[in-house]
């Protein structure tokens, strides 16, 4: 999970049901790191939530967490969007949702002009497409 290394996130949801509080708390903080959302111990809330997200690059994870119901949640988006892409676009997880939005849809229009190309590597040999939602 300090990783921030998406293909964890199966390993770290299997984690989830240890008898062990420890092992659910590193898994749960991994989990939550990873993905900016947060199912507590729902390992089926965990699983439908990356059956639907797991093409996306996690850089996507971040944008849409942007508008989380959780401040905690965007507040954490938000920063690590902000270090990863070294972009800010005024957001501000305690502003308005309208304002939020305006941010968000800034880092969505700079993924699909230059953040794609820069975080998603085309392997040689490859068509070169890949999902940039």
């Amino acid at each position: 999970g300090r990783l921030r290394d998406a293909e964890s996130f199966e390993f770290f949801v299997s984690l989830l049901e240890s008898p062990e509080s420890a092992v659910f708390e590193v898994a749960h903080a991994s989990l939550v790191r990873l993905s900016c959302q947060d199912f507590n111990r729902s390992q089926k809330k965990w699983n439908a939530w990356y059956e639907k997200h797991r093409v996306e690059h996690r850089v996507v994870w971040l944008i849409n967490a942007l508008l989380h119901s959780d401040e905690r949640l965007r507040r954490r988006a938000g920063e690590e969007l902000r270090h990863l892409t070294q972009e800010d676009f005024g957001y501000e997880p305690g502003k308005s949702k309208k304002l939020r939005a305006a941010a968000q849809k800034k880092y969505r229009t700079w993924w699909v002009g230059v953040g794609f190309r820069m975080f998603v590597e085309t392997p040689p040999g490859s068509s070169g497409h890949a999902d940039s939602r």
